[in-house]
């Protein structure tokens, strides 16, 4: 899924409101 995102031009480093990356979601890191 993530490499389908990429070839689309999804960043992978955007940030929502509270600072969290796609990859620290996905990898469960949500604590800030």
């Amino acid at each position: 899924m993530a490499q389908l995102l990429m070839h689309y031009g999804a960043d992978p480093l955007a940030q929502d409101l509270h600072g969290r990356t796609p990859q620290s979601l996905a990898t469960g890191n949500t604590q800030r």
